[in-house]
């Protein structure tokens, strides 16, 4: 008898012994897009030495522990402690609905989609994975956008909306619906992109837009608005990426989006103003502000007026000297002109461009008078009204 309790007892020292090892070890977050499975994770325990009692993990489903072996499909002890046999949490509080199980989300894979209408061409094909929808290098606008969502897992729904030329910001539209206009001829020049439901607790999505005059703009996310308005610029061109929550932004997330209406502000602090002002943030060295003061007192001392604003429209930055006072624009209101139809008639600019230029860099009255038999007072009526300028500038006395 005490021979066969010694074997017992050599041998369950012995499976003891084989016990695996192990510090505290850690199921690490998982997420992976287009074609991956998201997971989330959970902390796991195992046991420090032999002889102690080894845990399992704590309610994560269908995941191997160093410990008692759970069964395939996760479920642990029959009691749903998952926590071995003494059915007990780390803390010793007791298992039930305070004990949050683990989320794993089998087969929750999405992919984003998304295309463009653009002018002259329609609608494109379906784009995915931050290639670009839209063009770049040919002066075409982009009017409308459908965007959609390709998975199973998930509640919730893609939503955007599209800011439109005259029109401003429009309505919502979702999962594949038209945002923007068709056959208007009307420019979008800034979107904003959300998620809706689960899908916004597992995701951001980001997008970027290529504009005029600008080029490609950082990466904007979750609702942000990303492109320009009020600035006349079109959006040519998109990009959409969907990244696991909290990952790390595709680009960067600088200048996603710009507005003229600080500049208006801008322009607005220096109405009154009888002497040289810099707003914005601009600041003039005193070196600087006497140069500029002894040219306009040199042009006032021959019996002119002089009045000037100069701004930089990227930043709003300025400096104004005399701004209340009329003038008469001469040849001034040729850049302008020009300037407006390219960006509300980019389709005009091949067949016209040598008389665009010869009006802008010759001041050729010829060329402008041709232009504006051409092509009126109503393009550059519209842009001055989208610039909150008055619309008396592009009157025929111009």
């Amino acid at each position: 008898m005490q021979a066969r309790l010694c074997r017992l007892l050599l041998g369950l020292a012995l499976c003891f012994s084989l016990l695996p090892l192990a510090g505290t070890a850690a199921w690490a977050d998982e997420g992976r897009l287009d074609g991956a499975v998201l997971e989330q994770g959970v902390e796991a325990d195992v046991g420090t030495a032999a002889g102690n009692e080894a845990t399992g993990p704590k309610g994560r489903p269908g995941a191997d522990a160093a410990g008692p072996a759970a069964d395939d499909e996760g479920d642990g002890p029959e009691d749903g402690s998952g926590q071995g046999s003494e059915g007990l949490p780390e803390d010793g509080s007791e298992e039930g609905e305070d004990s949050p199980p683990a989320i794993e989300l089998a087969a929750a894979t999405y992919t984003i989609e998304y295309r463009a209408h653009v002018a002259m061409a329609g609608w494109q094909g379906w784009v995915k994975g931050g290639e670009r929808a839209g063009t770049t290098g040919r002066s075409r606008s982009i009017e409308a956008l459908e965007i959609r969502l390709k998975g199973t897992g998930l509640t919730g729904s893609v939503e955007y909306r599209a800011h439109v030329q005259n029109r401003g910001w429009m309505g919502w539209a979702k999962d594949g619906a038209e945002a923007g206009t068709t056959g208007r001829a009307l420019r979008t020049e800034a979107v904003q992109i959300r998620l809706t439901g689960d899908l916004a607790q597992y995701f951001d999505v980001y997008y970027r837009v290529h504009a005029q005059n600008i080029g490609w703009m950082g990466w904007a996310k979750n609702g942000a608005s990303a492109g320009t308005s009020r600035v006349g610029y079109r959006a040519e061109a998109l990009r959409v990426v969907l990244v696991a929550k909290g990952g790390p932004a595709p680009g960067s997330t600088s200048g996603a989006y710009r507005e003229s209406v600080s500049i208006l502000s801008a322009l607005n602090s220096a109405k009154g103003s009888k002497s040289i002002t810099t707003f914005g943030g601009f600041s003039l060295s005193r070196t600087g502000l006497g140069r500029l003061q002894g040219a306009v007192d040199s042009v006032r001392s021959r019996g002119y007026s002089v009045g000037f604003i100069m701004v930089d429209l990227t930043t709003g930055k300025g400096i104004a000297y005399n701004v209340d006072q009329s003038f008469y624009s001469a040849s001034t209101i040729k850049g302008p002109y020009v300037a407006c139809l390219g960006a509300l008639k980019p389709a005009s600019v091949p067949a016209w461009r040598s008389t665009m230029e010869a009006t802008i860099r010759q001041s050729s009255n010829e060329g402008y008078s041709s232009l504006r038999r051409a092509f009126g007072a109503a393009p550059m009526r519209t842009w001055c009204s989208e610039a909150g300028v008055s619309t008396a500038i592009a009157n025929s006395d111009y």
